[in-house]
């Protein structure tokens, strides 16, 4: 946890409270269990946190963060990342927020495997487009904080040996799912995606 960017540890900590609660509120009142609103419920309190957080800046320096932008009324935004863990197996998380940057579909995904970072970014980026489809959402802006990858699929370089093939498969699933565009967003911006992928190292209960 402390070997994690201040960010993630927050996102995870306001995740495992928001599931504890609904726990709590199923042994307690007899609700159903809902993962979902959950993890929107966590999402949207994790905003409110970023938003009344002050920055410490005794340099003087103008806080140049970078946020996430809600997509224009009527879009779907998809954000998507990976993190690599050190048993070896490595997690996707991903998130399809609307104009009011509310969580329509999230979900992680945690298995063994090998490969460059690039790699298994592109994957976590097919995972998550596949999830996306099946759920019915279409004409998504996706976001990526893997610029190589996001430059393979703006076509601006040339997929290498092994990534080439995942990225032929999102861009046919692109066609499919009519992307309207894949951007590159820094990891600061990308937050929720980033702690999902995290989040994904948390055993099943």
């Amino acid at each position: 946890m402390l070997n994690q960017p201040m960010e993630v540890s927050e996102l995870t900590a306001i995740i495992a409270w928001k599931i504890w609660c609904a726990r709590n509120r199923v042994c307690m009142e007899g609700e159903m269990f809902n993962i979902e609103s959950t993890i929107k419920a966590a999402q949207t309190l994790f905003m409110e946190f970023l938003s009344c957080k002050q920055i410490d800046d005794t340099k003087g320096r103008k806080n140049t963060r970078v946020k996430w932008q809600n997509p224009r009324p009527g879009n779907l935004k998809l954000n998507t990342d990976c993190a690599k863990f050190n048993d070896g197996s490595v997690g996707y998380g991903f998130a399809v927020r609307d104009s009011q940057g509310d969580v329509l579909l999230a979900g992680t995904r945690r298995l063994n495997m090998e490969g460059s970072s690039t790699f298994i970014e592109g994957l976590a980026l097919l995972y998550a487009m596949q999830k996306s489809l099946e759920a019915g959402f279409t004409d998504l802006w996706v976001e990526c904080d893997s610029k190589e990858l996001v430059d393979m699929l703006q076509q601006r370089t040339r997929p290498k040996i092994g990534t080439n093939i995942v990225a032929e498969d999102i861009s046919k699933l692109a066609h499919i799912a009519r992307v309207r565009e894949f951007s590159f967003i820094r990891r600061s911006a990308n937050s929720l995606a980033d702690g999902l992928a995290h989040f994904a190292k948390k055993p099943a209960r």
